[in-house]
Protein backbone atom coordinates (compact mmCIF):
# COMPACT_ATOMS: atom_id res chain seq x y z
CA UNK A 1 0.00 0.00 0.00
CA UNK A 2 1.32 3.57 -0.92
CA UNK A 3 2.12 6.00 1.63
CA UNK A 4 2.24 9.73 1.32
CA UNK A 5 2.47 12.61 3.67
CA UNK A 6 -0.55 14.66 3.92
CA UNK A 7 -0.47 18.55 4.74
CA UNK A 8 -3.59 20.48 5.86
CA UNK A 9 -4.30 24.14 4.41
CA UNK A 10 -3.41 27.27 6.33
CA UNK A 11 -2.00 30.36 4.67
CA UNK A 12 -1.07 31.84 1.30
CA UNK A 13 0.52 33.55 -1.24
CA UNK A 14 0.97 35.70 -4.29
CA UNK A 15 1.71 35.02 -7.71
CA UNK A 16 2.51 36.49 -10.44
CA UNK A 17 1.05 33.88 -13.97
CA UNK A 18 4.26 33.09 -15.80
CA UNK A 19 4.75 30.91 -18.53
CA UNK A 20 7.58 27.88 -18.07
CA UNK A 21 7.60 24.86 -20.13
CA UNK A 22 11.05 24.92 -21.27
CA UNK A 23 12.68 21.62 -19.49
CA UNK A 24 13.14 19.93 -23.11
CA UNK A 25 16.56 19.88 -23.19
CA UNK A 26 16.36 17.46 -20.50
CA UNK A 27 14.70 14.58 -21.95
CA UNK A 28 16.58 15.62 -25.56
CA UNK A 29 19.92 15.05 -23.17
CA UNK A 30 18.46 11.59 -21.41
CA UNK A 31 17.72 9.86 -24.53
CA UNK A 32 20.46 11.36 -26.65
CA UNK A 33 23.34 10.53 -24.64
CA UNK A 34 22.94 6.85 -25.19
CA UNK A 35 23.57 6.79 -28.19
CA UNK A 36 26.80 8.64 -28.46
CA UNK A 37 30.49 6.84 -28.09
CA UNK A 38 31.51 6.67 -24.57
CA UNK A 39 34.41 8.99 -24.26
CA UNK A 40 33.02 11.37 -26.57
CA UNK A 41 29.84 11.52 -24.14
CA UNK A 42 32.40 11.76 -21.02
CA UNK A 43 33.74 15.22 -22.94
CA UNK A 44 30.44 16.53 -24.22
CA UNK A 45 28.47 15.37 -20.75
CA UNK A 46 31.22 17.50 -18.74
CA UNK A 47 29.89 20.86 -20.89
CA UNK A 48 26.57 20.46 -18.04
CA UNK A 49 25.66 23.14 -15.71
CA UNK A 50 26.59 20.33 -12.76
CA UNK A 51 24.68 21.78 -9.07
CA UNK A 52 24.49 18.64 -6.96
CA UNK A 53 21.98 19.51 -4.06
CA UNK A 54 21.96 16.38 -1.47
CA UNK A 55 23.31 12.75 -1.27
CA UNK A 56 20.41 12.49 1.79
CA UNK A 57 16.87 11.10 0.77
CA UNK A 58 15.49 12.86 4.13
CA UNK A 59 16.46 16.46 2.97
CA UNK A 60 14.39 16.45 -0.26
CA UNK A 61 11.58 13.83 1.79
CA UNK A 62 12.38 10.76 -0.48
CA UNK A 63 12.35 9.29 3.12
CA UNK A 64 8.23 9.35 2.96
CA UNK A 65 8.24 7.62 -0.49
CA UNK A 66 7.39 4.15 -2.45
CA UNK A 67 10.40 3.53 -4.97
CA UNK A 68 11.00 0.94 -7.37
CA UNK A 69 14.54 0.42 -8.66
CA UNK A 70 14.10 -0.32 -12.28
CA UNK A 71 12.40 3.64 -12.30
CA UNK A 72 14.17 6.49 -11.73
CA UNK A 73 11.89 9.80 -11.16
CA UNK A 74 13.32 13.22 -11.53
CA UNK A 75 11.37 16.88 -11.48
CA UNK A 76 11.37 18.92 -14.25
CA UNK A 77 11.74 22.69 -14.12
CA UNK A 78 11.18 25.13 -16.15
CA UNK A 79 11.89 29.12 -14.70
CA UNK A 80 11.47 32.62 -15.70
CA UNK A 81 14.27 34.84 -13.42
CA UNK A 82 13.95 37.77 -16.03
CA UNK A 83 14.77 41.15 -13.86
CA UNK A 84 17.11 39.70 -11.21
CA UNK A 85 14.06 37.98 -9.35
CA UNK A 86 14.09 35.01 -7.69
CA UNK A 87 12.49 32.55 -10.31
CA UNK A 88 8.84 29.95 -9.82
CA UNK A 89 9.04 26.97 -11.39
CA UNK A 90 5.99 27.79 -13.24
CA UNK A 91 6.42 24.33 -15.29
CA UNK A 92 6.84 21.26 -13.29
CA UNK A 93 6.94 18.39 -14.74
CA UNK A 94 8.30 14.67 -13.14
CA UNK A 95 9.83 12.66 -15.97
CA UNK A 96 9.65 8.72 -15.60
CA UNK A 97 12.36 6.48 -16.84
CA UNK A 98 10.56 3.39 -16.45
CA UNK A 99 12.92 1.00 -17.13
CA UNK A 100 10.37 -2.11 -15.76
CA UNK A 101 7.74 -1.26 -18.26
CA UNK A 102 9.84 0.05 -21.01
CA UNK A 103 8.17 3.60 -21.12
CA UNK A 104 9.17 7.03 -20.87
CA UNK A 105 6.38 8.87 -18.68
CA UNK A 106 5.76 12.61 -18.22
CA UNK A 107 3.52 14.01 -15.46
CA UNK A 108 2.57 17.98 -15.67
CA UNK A 109 2.20 19.38 -11.82
CA UNK A 110 -0.48 22.69 -12.11
CA UNK A 111 1.55 25.45 -10.60
CA UNK A 112 -1.48 27.13 -8.93
CA UNK A 113 -2.09 23.64 -6.83
CA UNK A 114 -2.30 24.63 -3.09
CA UNK A 115 0.33 22.83 -1.02
CA UNK A 116 2.57 22.42 1.68
CA UNK A 117 5.56 24.25 0.80
CA UNK A 118 7.97 23.22 4.49
CA UNK A 119 8.66 26.04 6.40
CA UNK A 120 6.90 28.25 4.50
CA UNK A 121 2.68 27.09 4.89
CA UNK A 122 0.35 26.23 2.43
CA UNK A 123 0.96 28.58 -1.28
CA UNK A 124 1.29 27.77 -4.68
CA UNK A 125 3.73 24.63 -5.64
CA UNK A 126 5.66 26.73 -8.02
CA UNK A 127 6.85 29.26 -4.87
CA UNK A 128 9.00 26.39 -3.38
CA UNK A 129 11.41 27.20 -6.12
CA UNK A 130 11.49 30.70 -5.41
CA UNK A 131 12.01 30.15 -1.75
CA UNK A 132 14.29 27.36 -1.61
CA UNK A 133 15.59 26.79 -5.07
CA UNK A 134 15.23 23.35 -6.45
CA UNK A 135 16.06 21.46 -3.40
CA UNK A 136 12.94 23.06 -1.33
CA UNK A 137 10.72 22.13 -4.88
CA UNK A 138 11.61 18.32 -5.10
CA UNK A 139 11.47 18.37 -1.27
CA UNK A 140 7.76 20.05 -1.55
CA UNK A 141 7.04 18.04 -4.20
CA UNK A 142 7.78 14.55 -2.30
CA UNK A 143 6.21 14.65 0.72
CA UNK A 144 2.86 16.13 -0.62
CA UNK A 145 2.60 13.44 -3.48
CA UNK A 146 4.92 10.28 -1.95
CA UNK A 147 7.67 10.37 -4.28
CA UNK A 148 11.46 9.34 -4.52
CA UNK A 149 12.51 11.92 -6.73
CA UNK A 150 16.35 12.75 -5.58
CA UNK A 151 17.53 14.74 -9.01
CA UNK A 152 16.52 17.60 -10.97
CA UNK A 153 17.15 19.33 -14.28
CA UNK A 154 16.06 23.63 -15.03
CA UNK A 155 16.34 24.83 -18.04
CA UNK A 156 14.94 28.89 -18.14
CA UNK A 157 12.60 30.52 -20.32
CA UNK A 158 14.95 32.65 -22.53
CA UNK A 159 16.36 29.02 -24.16
CA UNK A 160 13.70 27.11 -25.36
CA UNK A 161 13.30 28.67 -28.78
CA UNK A 162 17.04 28.15 -29.05
CA UNK A 163 16.59 24.13 -27.88
CA UNK A 164 13.70 23.82 -30.30
CA UNK A 165 15.84 25.51 -33.31
CA UNK A 166 18.50 23.34 -32.45
CA UNK A 167 16.83 19.84 -33.74
CA UNK A 168 15.17 21.66 -36.56
CA UNK A 169 11.71 22.88 -34.73
CA UNK A 170 8.93 21.10 -34.26
CA UNK A 171 5.23 20.04 -35.99
CA UNK A 172 2.20 21.13 -33.64
CA UNK A 173 -1.72 21.08 -34.88
CA UNK A 174 -3.01 24.30 -34.21
CA UNK A 175 -6.53 25.88 -34.14
CA UNK A 176 -7.07 29.34 -35.26
CA UNK A 177 -7.99 30.38 -32.14
CA UNK A 178 -4.13 29.16 -31.15
CA UNK A 179 -2.31 30.97 -33.87
CA UNK A 180 -3.85 33.97 -33.42
CA UNK A 181 -3.02 33.85 -29.57
CA UNK A 182 0.65 32.31 -30.58
CA UNK A 183 1.27 35.36 -32.97
CA UNK A 184 0.07 38.07 -30.17
CA UNK A 185 2.93 36.27 -28.03
CA UNK A 186 5.07 35.96 -30.32
CA UNK A 187 4.71 39.83 -30.96
CA UNK A 188 5.21 40.28 -27.12
CA UNK A 189 8.65 38.43 -27.30
CA UNK A 190 9.86 40.23 -29.24
CA UNK A 191 9.29 43.34 -27.15
CA UNK A 192 10.66 41.91 -24.30
CA UNK A 193 13.81 40.96 -25.73
CA UNK A 194 14.22 44.16 -27.27
CA UNK A 195 14.19 45.47 -23.96
CA UNK A 196 17.24 43.26 -22.93
CA UNK A 197 19.11 44.08 -25.95
CA UNK A 198 18.29 41.16 -28.29
CA UNK A 199 16.38 40.54 -31.23
CA UNK A 200 13.69 38.31 -32.22
CA UNK A 201 12.14 38.08 -35.87
CA UNK A 202 8.58 38.75 -36.16
CA UNK A 203 8.33 34.93 -37.53
CA UNK A 204 4.39 34.85 -37.06
CA UNK A 205 2.19 31.69 -38.07
CA UNK A 206 0.47 31.94 -41.12
CA UNK A 207 -1.94 28.94 -40.63
CA UNK A 208 -4.38 26.91 -38.53
CA UNK A 209 -3.70 23.18 -38.64
CA UNK A 210 -0.37 21.01 -39.05
CA UNK A 211 2.31 23.61 -38.97
CA UNK A 212 5.89 23.22 -38.77
CA UNK A 213 7.30 25.86 -35.75
CA UNK A 214 10.46 27.20 -34.98
CA UNK A 215 11.47 27.85 -31.99
CA UNK A 216 10.02 31.34 -31.53
CA UNK A 217 6.59 30.31 -32.42
CA UNK A 218 6.93 27.04 -30.44
CA UNK A 219 7.48 29.35 -27.39
CA UNK A 220 4.81 31.66 -28.23
CA UNK A 221 2.43 28.42 -28.85
CA UNK A 222 3.46 27.23 -25.30
CA UNK A 223 2.88 30.55 -23.47
CA UNK A 224 -0.95 30.34 -24.64
CA UNK A 225 -3.18 31.23 -21.30
CA UNK A 226 -6.08 32.67 -22.93
CA UNK A 227 -7.73 29.59 -25.44
CA UNK A 228 -9.55 27.02 -23.81
CA UNK A 229 -9.31 26.29 -20.34
CA UNK A 230 -6.67 28.16 -18.89
CA UNK A 231 -3.84 26.35 -16.99
CA UNK A 232 -5.06 22.82 -17.94
CA UNK A 233 -4.92 23.24 -21.67
CA UNK A 234 -1.65 25.23 -21.26
CA UNK A 235 0.20 22.15 -19.56
CA UNK A 236 -1.69 20.15 -22.35
CA UNK A 237 0.47 22.38 -25.09
CA UNK A 238 3.69 22.03 -23.26
CA UNK A 239 3.09 18.24 -23.08
CA UNK A 240 2.77 18.47 -26.69
CA UNK A 241 5.20 20.28 -27.65
CA UNK A 242 8.13 17.84 -25.68
CA UNK A 243 6.46 15.14 -26.73
CA UNK A 244 6.71 15.79 -30.28
CA UNK A 245 10.56 17.05 -29.16
CA UNK A 246 11.16 14.01 -28.26
CA UNK A 247 9.60 12.23 -31.34
CA UNK A 248 11.61 14.95 -33.77
CA UNK A 249 15.09 13.36 -32.10
CA UNK A 250 14.29 9.97 -31.63
CA UNK A 251 14.01 10.47 -35.81
CA UNK A 252 17.15 12.43 -36.21
CA UNK A 253 20.36 9.94 -37.76
CA UNK A 254 22.34 9.04 -35.25
CA UNK A 255 25.57 11.27 -37.07
CA UNK A 256 23.83 14.22 -35.42
CA UNK A 257 23.26 13.52 -31.78
CA UNK A 258 27.12 14.87 -31.13
CA UNK A 259 26.20 18.19 -32.32
CA UNK A 260 22.82 18.28 -31.35
CA UNK A 261 24.39 17.47 -27.69
CA UNK A 262 27.01 19.56 -27.75
CA UNK A 263 24.63 22.42 -27.91
CA UNK A 264 21.84 21.39 -25.95
CA UNK A 265 23.93 20.24 -22.69
CA UNK A 266 25.26 23.63 -21.91
CA UNK A 267 21.92 24.88 -21.35
CA UNK A 268 20.67 22.54 -18.93
CA UNK A 269 21.31 22.99 -15.11
CA UNK A 270 20.83 19.58 -13.41
CA UNK A 271 21.79 17.70 -10.40
CA UNK A 272 22.94 14.59 -12.34
CA UNK A 273 26.58 14.03 -12.75
CA UNK A 274 27.78 12.62 -16.32
CA UNK A 275 27.86 9.00 -15.36
CA UNK A 276 24.11 9.28 -14.38
CA UNK A 277 23.07 10.73 -17.33
CA UNK A 278 25.08 8.21 -19.49
CA UNK A 279 23.26 5.32 -17.15
CA UNK A 280 19.92 6.83 -17.73
CA UNK A 281 20.15 6.83 -21.19
CA UNK A 282 21.84 3.74 -21.97
CA UNK A 283 18.81 1.87 -20.26
CA UNK A 284 15.99 4.00 -21.62
CA UNK A 285 16.89 3.08 -24.86
CA UNK A 286 18.39 -0.63 -24.35
CA UNK A 287 15.33 -2.13 -25.87
CA UNK A 288 14.78 0.96 -28.87
CA UNK A 289 12.30 3.58 -28.77
CA UNK A 290 10.24 3.73 -25.31
CA UNK A 291 6.56 4.32 -25.41
CA UNK A 292 5.62 7.80 -24.23
CA UNK A 293 2.88 8.59 -22.39
CA UNK A 294 1.89 11.89 -20.40
CA UNK A 295 -0.71 13.43 -18.28
CA UNK A 296 -0.79 16.10 -15.49
CA UNK A 297 -2.42 16.56 -12.15
CA UNK A 298 -4.48 16.80 -10.48
CA UNK A 299 -7.24 15.60 -12.83
CA UNK A 300 -10.49 17.43 -13.29
CA UNK A 301 -12.25 15.60 -10.58
CA UNK A 302 -9.91 15.44 -7.61
CA UNK A 303 -10.54 19.51 -7.94
CA UNK A 304 -12.90 21.27 -5.31
CA UNK A 305 -14.98 24.25 -6.34
CA UNK A 306 -15.98 22.13 -9.49
CA UNK A 307 -12.25 23.01 -10.83
CA UNK A 308 -12.65 26.65 -10.54
CA UNK A 309 -9.94 27.85 -8.04
CA UNK A 310 -10.67 29.60 -5.22
CA UNK A 311 -9.52 32.72 -3.11
CA UNK A 312 -7.69 32.97 -0.31
CA UNK A 313 -7.08 35.94 0.84
CA UNK A 314 -7.14 37.49 -2.31
CA UNK A 315 -5.31 34.95 -4.15
CA UNK A 316 -6.31 32.42 -6.33
CA UNK A 317 -5.57 29.17 -5.39
CA UNK A 318 -6.35 25.16 -7.22
CA UNK A 319 -7.80 23.50 -3.97
CA UNK A 320 -7.48 19.76 -4.77
CA UNK A 321 -7.78 15.90 -2.88
CA UNK A 322 -3.90 15.70 -1.90
CA UNK A 323 -4.01 12.33 -0.48
CA UNK A 324 -6.37 11.12 -4.06
CA UNK A 325 -3.50 13.55 -5.87
CA UNK A 326 -0.78 11.25 -4.51
CA UNK A 327 -2.28 7.66 -5.02
CA UNK A 328 -2.88 8.53 -8.78
CA UNK A 329 0.44 10.32 -9.53
CA UNK A 330 1.50 6.71 -7.57
CA UNK A 331 -0.13 4.72 -10.07
CA UNK A 332 0.87 6.31 -13.11
CA UNK A 333 4.70 6.17 -12.49
CA UNK A 334 4.61 2.57 -10.59
CA UNK A 335 2.17 1.19 -12.65
CA UNK A 336 1.35 0.36 -15.88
Amino acid sequence: MRKSKIPSPQGGQKNKARVGNIIIACVVCVFAVGLLGFSYILWTVGKVNYNPITQNPSDVGANVAISDNNITNIALFGVDSRNGEAARSDAIMILSVDNRHKKIKLASILRDSYVEVPGNGMTKINHAYAYGGPELAIRTINENFGLDIMDYVTVNFDQLAEVIDAIGGIDIELSEAERENANKNISSYAAEAAQNGKEIPLDYIDGSGLQHLSGVQAVAYARIRYVGNGDYERTDRQRRVLEQMFNKVMEMNVVSYPGLVNKLLPLVETSLDSGEIISLGLKALANGKPVFEQTRFPLNEDFGNGGAGTMINGTWYMIFDIEATAEKIQAFIYDD
